[in-house]
């Protein structure tokens, strides 16, 4: 969260997206360390994706025989799983 919220912040400076090395300078890594932090949380976030997808659906068969759709409450719960928590803060 903090390595994507230097990259905005730099993004807002150049008008343009960071170069990787200027992005690796801003928060104080090496190119090789920034890019090796970028896959580790691209890895987590996508783990805990489909973590929060089966909970989805787990859940959701709980419900299937109240006359609701299964597709239609999948469809909302992810879509309220998936907002991006940091326009909240």
């Amino acid at each position: 969260m903090k390595l994507e919220e230097a990259q905005r912040k730099l993004e807002v400076q150049c008008g343009r997206e960071p170069t990787v090395g200027e992005w690796a300078e801003a928060v104080g890594m090496s190119c090789r360390e920034l890019q090796s932090s970028i896959r580790v949380g691209r890895r987590c976030r996508e783990k805990m994706a489909r973590s929060n997808f089966r909970l989805v659906i787990h859940v959701a068969r709980k419900y299937e025989g109240y006359g609701l759709d299964i597709q239609d409450l999948v469809q909302v719960w992810l879509f309220y799983i998936t907002l991006d928590r940091t326009s909240c803060n």
